[in-house]
């Protein structure tokens, strides 16, 4: 069960990013935006902002348009922020500013771009709105989980397009990645080949789902065939977000 969901509450509401738009979500509301042509206006978003009456007070921006980068704190170098991307993964810096967290429940220095313009359009008409990156929110709620246990669990997380993976031994946080996925195929592929390079054997580690929601309903089914002890935080089928991108951030509002 999910044990803490206030170890980062995004309080009333949230607005998850990603590559095709936006999700608004809240205790009584959920809307999605749609970027035309892949471009962003501070005048379009206010638009659609006024035509759902949305006006939070409370509210997180969660960017979840670019995988993040962890760096652990003994080679991290905030001088040379951009350069880690270079190596592993291909942005065009003219266009996307890297934002910087520091994550000292685990000693690492969270990494991520983000597009200048949704950024600048953001800071202009939700000035008082907090940004993450979904790794971000998601961490501390698995530090919560792996408190007191020495077995190795591997965390899930399933949204649209992708999934992250967290490999924890106890307390210790092992691999954090992203993977691309459109079906279940893809998705086992990755899970998998995470599986043998790190030589798990299923009876030597838990498998844990984050949420379980019905759109992935036949990946869960896929995994139940190959492991045998596979959990979820949080109740299955629970929090049902139709069209979310990411429904667990669902079930993470706090009134």
């Amino acid at each position: 069960m999910l044990q803490n969901n206030n170890a980062y509450p995004l309080k009333e509401s949230s607005i998850l990013i990603d590559k095709d738009g936006f999700s608004f979500c809240s205790l009584t509301q959920q809307h999605h935006f749609k970027f035309p042509n892949g471009e962003v206006t501070q005048e379009t978003i206010q638009t659609w902002l006024n035509y759902h009456t949305i006006a939070p007070k409370h509210c997180t921006l969660v960017y979840f348009d670019h995988p993040a980068m962890l760096v652990p704190d003994p080679i991290f170098d905030k001088e040379k922020k951009e350069s880690y991307f270079q190596a592993a993964v291909a942005t065009d810096f003219s266009q996307h500013a890297i934002c910087h967290q520091d994550l000292q429940n685990n000693d690492q220095h969270l990494l991520y771009p983000v597009r200048k313009d949704i950024q600048h359009c953001f800071t202009q008409l939700l000035p008082h709105a907090k940004s993450a990156h979904g790794i971000e929110v998601l961490l501390p709620i698995l530090n919560e989980e792996t408190k007191g246990k020495a077995r190795k669990q591997l965390f899930v997380h399933l949204r649209k397009g992708a999934f992250e993976l967290f490999l924890f031994q106890g307390s210790q946080l092992l691999l954090q990645n992203s993977f691309p996925q459109n079906n279940e195929d893809e998705f086992l592929y990755y899970l998998f080949y995470v599986v043998e390079q790190f030589y798990l054997q299923p009876e030597h580690f838990d498998l844990v789902f984050l949420g379980q929601y019905s759109p992935y309903r036949t990946y869960y089914q896929a995994v139940e065939k190959f492991h045998p002890s596979i959990s979820t935080i949080g109740s299955a089928f629970a929090h049902e977000a139709d069209g979310h991108p990411a429904p667990f951030f669902q079930s993470l509002l706090t009134p």
